[in-house]
């Protein structure tokens, strides 16, 4: 009973995390805005600094929750994808990083407290336990970046417009992978 406690609190951390990291929600559209830093004018709208800015807080958060999935998973399948996730998010990070540049936006650095005390629940889970809340998180986390990604496309700026079309593909091949661990995981039990 405690284990499926924490596996829910930490679920239920994540969720709000993710949900809070949404482009629609407007205390993060607000925060987001009063951080950002332009260093000259910019012909950049608000709906793609916003976005920017959220793909680069989730691109931090897949990296470094997958740095603790490589150490504590326990499934082979669970370690090689947090290795893929490592890898591509921080590809991910380092190419919005190039673009906020030319764009003349500041990106956050780290992640948020919320997501830093999930990453903290999870820590604490092991084995089977630890596999499967990883894997939720991946899966939930995809799919709202995917609905993000798909909300970038639709962005004005040209540049932002093909930054985020040209990795809904790839995130959508990493849901498909998650979901498919995460099955295989439960049919082990």
């Amino acid at each position: 009973m405690k284990k499926f406690s924490l596996i829910t609190l930490i679920l239920l951390q994540a969720t709000v995390y993710i949900s809070c990291n949404s482009g629609t929600d407007q205390k993060r559209n607000s925060n987001l805005e009063s951080s950002t830093y332009l260093t000259n004018q910019s012909d950049v709208d608000q709906d793609a600094i916003t976005f920017l800015k959220g793909a680069s807080l989730n691109s931090i958060m897949d990296v470094e929750f997958a740095k603790v999935a490589q150490q504590k998973a326990s499934n082979k399948s669970v370690k090689n994808f947090a290795q893929l996730m490592s890898v591509d998010h921080t590809k991910v990070y380092n190419e919005m990083k190039k673009l906020a540049t030319d764009k003349k936006i500041l990106l956050p650095i780290k992640m948020e407290q919320s997501a830093i005390d999930s990453l903290n629940s999870l820590r604490n889970l092991k084995g089977l336990a630890f596999d499967e809340t990883y894997m939720q998180l991946m899966i939930s986390g995809h799919e709202t970046e995917i609905q993000n990604f798909n909300q970038g496309a639709e962005n004005r700026d040209a540049d932002v417009n093909d930054f985020a079309s040209a990795r809904i593909e790839t995130l959508k091949n990493h849901l498909n992978s998650a979901k498919s661990i995460y099955n295989n995981l439960v049919l082990k039990q």
